[in-house]
């Protein structure tokens, strides 16, 4: 039974032990109906249910929002109803009003409006329910009046000062704890001291099969080999579990899992969004800056700072640059009717990620007017705002936004190979260049470039006719062929967005993956040198009289190169017809361009001269000195194509000049509304104050005012940076955070479960020098974490949500982890790290909703493809379907906390979709060879290597009679049954969940 039905049942119990409700036809008025008034259940609504409709629904439904004419900040105003009746039916409890909109049954009362609650709050207020609604008498009671600290209403910034959260960490003592046994270390002796209050115990320790498998997907997103899982469940040594921690710490996977953690925060993307949704040109290098950071363990800090201002810092470097390409991460319009405005809400968007990642704050609140729950300002938004008012704005063009970067050694031996390359490259090119100087001036004669042109292309002459088609045209297509009739013409300078008026070109030329020319020409004699210009954006091979010539991936631009045919590419020419056919496939960027013409002679005169040489060199030179010239050449050449440290673009942050604008207070948040002048300052609730840019080197374009705030973000007073980090760091390990609502630590977020114990990793994060592994190895080597997840009654009694952690909380994979573990057992996964973004194989049919369908999505190799789900291509408008079916994060806004949703599409991705059925063809085959001795041994095998483990006899035996069963009622052979079974075995749920 799931952990929902346990609690509907364990709340149905509690009702039928303990309370009385109305009996059915009861006719006694709504409000009339008493509440439960022991001490047990006002404490369950206290604890439990209180903060649900503070959190969810009173800022619509009561304060100074009342829609519907419902109220919910009292229980009298709840059972009085609304304009659709009464809240609760008391006739039909699990039929009231309430029940029915949470849970998303009426599609006329589907609330909260913004997505349904979670399926733990939709439970605990289930019970609340069917237990009669306890609630708090009194001014306690009114939920428009206050919770507590974490719920009240709009509070001064003096009393804001007052509250734990907005004051410096002061590290707590640990607790001293009667079962010193369970405490492991200090985040057990917290978490046992609740429990014990509550008269709560904690579950046991669960099995190691179970604790490998949780580590490895927690810092890696991957799953444990069975062998690894073998060596691990026999590892008697006392610190098995600590190294087991250690390893996976230095895997270079566990970067890529984190990384895609920070992401989501972020809301990183590759593309703008709006109608365009265009290229942010190599964003890949800031996610696989996230990857090298956390494999490297940077500081926190310094990984903050790098974020606001890797430019500005005295030691930046393209790393720390590269961080700030964070700043471009939101969505932009490139073509806003209000510009200046536009710009106003780029930056506004900045400030509320940047509010949110780091400090857990909604500042964006305060961007039209003073924050109605917590104290931050108006001034307050618009002091912080300044910080970033000198930044650019990214134009139409997005190169606008990029800067070439070299990297800075990282190690002696990385400067001496730097060192050794450079000095390489440039005694070859001085030995290259004194031997054909010297062979110039001893051969004579001129080198100019020839000017008789066989076929001329596009940027030169008028488009000269070709013949193409879409479709492959099967073997021998390139040979000379002089019958076109199936080839339609068009003319010359093909590409994917061409102006038909005023360049006619290919018909329908975006309907193709790739495109096929051909044309004759005729000589009047056979040319001794011949050169192909040429210019393609995507994979291009180029015949001439059927011999491949030309063979090479897209150049990065459209400018035209020329390349000096070798002497075996002439040898088929001839007097008279001949043929030159291409053919020419999308880009990485769905892009596609192409153009060529032919040159009889050489096109340059540094082309003209290595001909010469090439015919004559030995003649001239000497053997010897000729022989020493082609190597060193060859080594040159080979270098060249290896470069070491070489300048590379990427998309980052800038500032035009060193003096920033002044900064209005943009009346009701419109720029066009100008306010008083307000420097760049600090949030008064956190000491306030007025900011002084840090001054920099004069060779520097930049104010320092970010520098001021990344430096005041880390400083070891701020009370929130450590916070915040440090529960992000617990939400995934436990599944949810000790503030459950991670980028929001004010009054519209949840209150801390256990802020002592908040603040205590908070001071030790500070202390450890801000090392996130060290906060890991705290987390993961205490008790709690390696707490069973089974049910206990008493647990799911006095706490269904398992606010005080007396069990693990299971979840199911991520997105991500169950691509990367359906390819990682079935032998697919490739481990390359970095690099471009790949594309997936997308279904036409989502193809199809993009508004360019042949421009929307690359094309990857298919080992690219089978890389890991954090190098996929983040598309705004055109999401990976398995991806975004398994609730990967939206992209337009920060997603602190992934909701898992069980919905029928799910089911029907995983079984029916492409990739899982595909890669279970894989999977089949791997068993067929890897285990040849039978089926039962392949059924063995492929439960193994999904489950970590051998099966035991019952399911192996339930699994081959259902291969069986399969194979003779549908006259399947081996192979196809296997493929049957491997979907199903990445549907089981010990596949398809941690614990």
């Amino acid at each position: 039974m799931s952990m929902a039905a346990l609690s509907a049942v364990a709340g149905m119990l509690w009702v039928g032990a303990n309370h009385t409700v109305a009996e059915p036809g009861a006719g006694a008025a709504a409000t009339e109906q008493p509440g439960p008034t022991d001490p047990e259940s006002l404490q369950f609504f206290e604890e439990h249910v209180r903060a649900i409709l503070t959190d969810r629904c009173v800022n619509c439904h009561g304060g100074e929002k009342v829609r519907g004419g419902l109220n919910l900040a009292t229980r009298e105003l709840m059972l009085e109803g609304g304009v659709s009746g009464p809240a609760i039916d008391w006739q039909q409890l699990d039929q009231s009003l309430l029940l029915r909109a949470i849970s998303y049954t009426d599609i006329d009362y589907e609330m909260p409006p913004t997505g349904k609650l979670p399926e733990a709050e939709i439970e605990t207020l289930r019970q609340w329910v069917m237990m009669g609604s306890p609630w708090t008498a009194g001014e306690a009671g009114n939920l428009a009046a206050g919770h507590g600290e974490g719920h009240q209403g709009p509070i001064s910034v003096e009393e804001g000062r007052k509250l734990w959260q907005y004051n410096p960490v002061e590290k707590p003592e640990v607790p001293e704890v009667d079962h010193r046994a369970w405490s492991q270390n200090a985040v057990d002796a917290f978490i046992f001291d609740k429990l014990d209050e509550a008269g709560l115990t904690p579950n046991p320790q669960a099995d190691r099969k179970t604790l490998i498998r949780r580590a490895t997907y927690d810092l890696t997103g991957l799953p444990p080999t069975p062998e690894e899982v073998a060596a691990f469940v026999s590892d008697e040594r006392p610190d098995a579990w600590e190294k087991l921690i250690d390893r996976l710490l230095d895997s270079p996977h566990y970067g890529e899992k984190w990384a895609r953690h920070w992401m989501d925060v972020v809301r990183y993307a590759e593309t703008n969004g709006y109608e365009r949704d265009g290229n942010k040109l190599n964003m890949w290098r800031y996610r696989d800056y996230l990857i090298r950071s956390f494999n490297d363990d940077k500081p926190y800090d310094r990984f903050v700072q790098e974020h606001i201002a890797g430019d500005e810092l005295a030691d930046a470097d393209s790393d720390s640059i590269i961080a700030t390409g964070y700043q471009r991460l939101q969505i932009w319009d490139d073509e806003p009717t209000d510009r200046p405005q536009a710009r106003a809400d780029y930056i506004a968007d900045i400030v509320d990620t940047t509010g949110s990642a780091f400090l857990g704050m909604s500042i964006g609140c305060a961007r039209c007017h003073d924050h109605k729950k917590d104290p931050i300002t108006n001034d307050d938004y618009y002091s912080f705002y300044a910080f970033f008012n000198n930044i650019t704005q990214p134009s139409r063009n997005p190169r606008g936004a990029t800067r070439d970067l070299r990297d800075i050694p990282r190690s002696d031996a990385e400067r001496d190979r730097i060192e050794q390359w450079e000095t390489s490259v440039r005694t070859l090119r001085q030995q290259v260049a004194a031997a054909e100087r010297d062979f110039r001036e001893s051969a004579g004669g001129s080198f100019d470039r020839g000017e008789l042109i066989a076929v001329s292309p596009s940027s030169e002459q008028a488009h000269q006719p070709w013949y193409y088609r879409f479709e492959d045209p099967g073997e021998g297509w390139y040979v000379q062929a002089t019958n076109h009739r199936d080839w339609p013409e068009a003319r010359g300078g093909f590409s994917h967005n061409v102006d038909t008026q005023k360049r006619p070109s290919l018909p329908n030329a975006l309907e193709g993956e790739e495109v096929y020319l051909r044309r004759n020409f005729r000589l009047t004699q056979v040319p001794r040198f011949l050169t192909l210009r040429i210019t393609h954006k995507g994979p291009t091979q180029v015949y001439i009289n059927g011999a491949k010539v030309y063979d090479a991936g897209g150049p990065t631009g459209q400018t035209y190169h020329a390349f000096q045919l070798p002497a075996e590419a002439l040898r088929d020419l001839v007097v008279g017809s001949n043929s030159i056919a291409i053919k020419s496939r999308k880009a990485r960027d769905a892009q596609w361009f192409i153009d060529a013409g032919l040159y009889e002679g050489i096109v340059d005169p540094r082309s003209a001269l290595l001909a010469s040489i090439e015919s004559r060199g030995e003649e001239v030179l000497g053997a010897p000195r000729y022989a020493a010239y082609r190597s060193h050449q060859a080594d040159l050449k080979r270098l060249l194509d290896k470069p070491v440290n070489q300048a590379y673009p990427a998309t980052v942050i800038a500032e035009p000049d060193r003096t920033p604008e002044e900064q209005y207070i943009h009346e009701r948040g419109s720029v066009h509304g100008k306010g008083p002048i307000i420097q760049a300052g600090f949030p008064e609730v956190l000491g306030g104050g007025d900011a002084t840019p840090v001054r920099l080197p004069e060779d520097i374009k930049s104010s320092g005012q970010r520098l001021a705030l990344a430096q005041w973000l880390t400083r070891s007073d701020n009370p929130m940076t450590a916070r915040v980090m440090v529960n992000r760091l617990w939400q995934h390990h436990f599944g949810k955070g000790i503030i459950e609502s991670t980028s929001e630590f004010g009054q519209l977020g949840t209150p801390a479960t256990h802020p002592e114990l908040l603040d205590y990793l908070a001071a030790r994060f500070v202390e450890s020098g801000w090392s996130i592994k060290d906060m890991h190895r705290l987390m993961m080597n205490s008790q709690a974490y390696r707490m069973a997840s089974s049910a206990q009654q008493a647990g799911l009694d006095r706490d269904p949500t398992n606010t005080l952690l007396w069990r693990f909380n299971m979840r199911r994979l991520t997105a991500e982890e169950f691509r990367d573990s359906v390819l990682k057992v079935n032998g697919s996964l490739n481990p390359e790290l970095f690099g471009p973004s790949i594309y997936t194989k997308m279904p036409q049919a989502v193809l199809a909703t993009a508004s360019r369908p042949d421009r929307a999505w690359g094309n990857s190799p298919e080992h690219q493809r089978d890389r890991r789900s954090v190098y996929i291509y983040i598309k705004r408008s055109l999401r990976e379907p398995l991806l975004a079916a398994l609730d990967q994060a939206e992209t337009d806004t920060p997603c602190p906390v992934r909701f898992t949703t069980t919905v029928p599409t799910q089911t029907l991705i995983t079984i029916n979709g492409d990739f899982v059925q595909e890669e279970a063809a894989v999977f089949a085959q791997h068993l067929l060879e890897a285990a040849p001795e039978g089926l039962e041994a392949q059924v063995r095998l492929g439960l193994k290597l999904v489950m970590g483990r051998f099966p035991e006899p019952e399911q192996l035996e339930e699994n081959l009679a259902f291969v069986r069963e399969i194979k003779q009622e549908h006259g399947l052979d081996d192979a196809r049954a296997l493929r049957v079974f491997a979907v199903v075995c990445f549907n089981l749920n010990e596949f398809m969940y941690i614990d």
